[in-house]
């Protein structure tokens, strides 16, 4: 079986159930970790000691780069949201892979539930493409 390459994998956002496209369908440098705690316990006779995982979430970020104002527009919305006590926009982030040597094997995992991110950096470089980095957490990965 062949690795899978990062053309086959695909990223969308999703803010209030619109796909976002522009700035956003360049979403790439994708890093998804669960945030989570292990810890362990060991009373005493017991010659081992029992574990115990405690999923939190999982802690997201990636890159964009700029090709319009919507990444602009979704960092606005978000400040307004956080400055005026509203809701977080609804954030939702669908990976979807493809497996090289399995025709037809697709997965896809859906990030959700209380979605937030926050934009980490616009750059403007020197050479190349303009662009941002995002954080974000979100409660669960959903496997569809």
């Amino acid at each position: 079986m062949a690795q899978i390459r990062a053309k086959e994998a695909r990223a969308e956002l999703y803010v209030n159930g619109i796909r976002l496209g522009g700035s956003f369908s360049t979403i790439h440098d994708i890093s998804v970790k669960p945030d989570v705690t292990l810890s362990k316990k060991r009373f005493t006779g017991q010659a081992r000691a029992a574990g115990d995982l405690d999923v939190m979430g999982m802690d997201v970020s990636f890159k964009t780069e700029k090709q319009d104002t919507i990444w602009s527009d979704l960092w606005q919305q978000i400040q307004n949201a956080e400055e005026n006590g509203l809701d977080m926009p609804e954030i939702e982030m669908v990976m979807t892979y493809a497996y090289r040597g399995v025709a037809g094997v697709v997965s896809t995992i859906t990030l959700h539930g209380d979605m937030v991110l926050k934009m980490d950096e616009d750059s403007v470089p020197q050479t190349g493409y303009q662009g941002n980095s995002w954080t974000g957490f979100c409660a669960w990965a959903t496997p569809t």
